[in-house]
């Protein structure tokens, strides 16, 4: 089992190597992708914010679920004292 986790160990150790070399051969292409998309982003949520769409994220009518009440029938009321 030991060797087995180092093997594991080795191959992230090589993952990451080559990753991390990649990331420094193309460095200025990645950081402008990253701001780009960065941008992209902060602006689309901002005038979805502003046009007031909710995009399905937000549940409506966020009062309690678990009670159904029928139509044309009031709520109960209790007498405060």
């Amino acid at each position: 089992m030991v060797a087995l986790h180092w093997l594991r160990n080795r191959a992230a150790q090589v993952n990451l190597a080559r990753l991390s070399k990649t990331y420094v051969d193309n460095r200025s292409l990645t950081q402008r992708v990253l701001s780009i998309s960065f941008v992209l982003y902060v602006l689309g949520t901002t005038y979805h914010g502003f046009s007031g769409g909710t995009g399905g994220r937000l549940r409506e009518g966020r009062g309690k679920t678990s009670v159904q009440r029928k139509p044309g029938k009031e709520s109960d009321r209790v007498a405060v004292c």
